[in-house]
């Protein structure tokens, strides 16, 4: 056996805690060990540059981008913390407490050879999987990698978002599982919808294990991979694809088998339903629609 990889979805956990901790120590003087010595004016300043990157009400992504850099105060207090207490400042590191022993002075790994973390397509998102890379690298000295997955975590392309992180996680288990590996998936970061990508990638592609962790939980639970061999009739997927990807009006029977593609269209708002019980589409993002399902159909091209 050629070792361990871990594939880990990734979301903010780790910039979100430490806009909590600083604030606290701002407002309230109520100040963690890490960031005790800081000034009132640096922490006003890391309060200031984390809002846009994970405050509903002022989100920016563009803004995000132009005040967390990798010399700003912000990134050192969130490195910092990681560093420090990394199961309690990041929840995908949390999740992994079974696989990692962290003391002041060291880091040991156990069945934990490789990770690979899937990020979003955002700032915030890049920002948070390279601190939690950066400590699992220098700290743990686990060969680690980041992956931006295309229209991930943007909101109007959840759909391309979500289909192209199946593939990407889909593609990364069948070439680790070809050397060996055993694959486990941590399902932690991010939101819901992520979770479930990564777990149908994994009982597509034969991962060995899924583990979760609730921030509210002492201890991950391990979750069961079943194994998933869907019957795709690919002449009438094909059929299906060509005709949402060329008419400018359909009907579920113009899809025998997938008149469900109908419907995911309507919600997406690439369809909108006429009287007749028959759909109008628009041509350019129904094409983009039907390439995505065709890609998650046959995703064997990627190996």
């Amino acid at each position: 056996m050629a070792g361990y990889t871990h594939l880990i979805s990734v979301g903010t956990s780790v910039l979100r805690n430490a806009y909590t901790v600083v604030s606290k120590c701002f407002k309230e003087n109520t100040c963690a060990i890490p960031v005790r010595s800081l000034e009132p004016m640096v922490l006003k300043d890391v309060l200031e540059t984390l809002k846009p990157c994970i405050d509903p009400g002022r989100m920016d992504d563009v803004e995000c981008g132009r005040r967390l850099s990798r010399g700003s105060e912000a990134w050192k207090v969130v490195e910092t913390l990681v560093s420090y207490a990394p199961f309690a400042y990041s929840a995908e590191l949390n999740a992994m407490k079974y696989f990692i022993s962290q003391s002041t002075k060291d880091c040991s790994v156990t069945m934990l050879d490789e990770a690979i973390l899937y990020h979003t397509d955002t700032h915030a998102g890049r920002v948070s999987a390279e601190i939690i890379k950066g400590f699992l690298d220098r700290s743990c000295r686990v060969k680690t990698y980041s992956k931006q997955v295309t229209g991930l975590g943007v909101f109007d392309r959840l759909f391309e978002g979500l289909s192209n992180l199946v593939r990407e996680v889909y593609c990364d288990i069948k070439v680790r599982i070809g050397r060996g590996n055993v694959v486990l998936l941590n399902l932690t970061g991010g939101f819901k919808p992520e979770s479930g990508a990564l777990l149908l990638a994994g009982s597509l592609a034969g991962a060995s294990a899924a583990y979760y962790i609730h921030e509210a939980a002492r201890k991950p639970v391990f979750i069961p991979i079943i194994r998933l061999s869907p019957q795709v009739d690919q002449h009438l997927l094909e059929d299906a694809v060509e005709a949402l990807a060329s008419k400018s009006k359909i009907s579920p029977e113009d899809l025998p088998g997938y008149a469900w593609i109908i419907y995911i269209a309507e919600a997406m708002g690439l369809a909108s339903r006429l009287p007749d019980n028959s759909y109008r589409l628009e041509p350019a993002r129904a094409r983009y629609l039907a390439e995505y399902i065709r890609r998650l159909a046959f995703p064997e091209g990627c190996i």
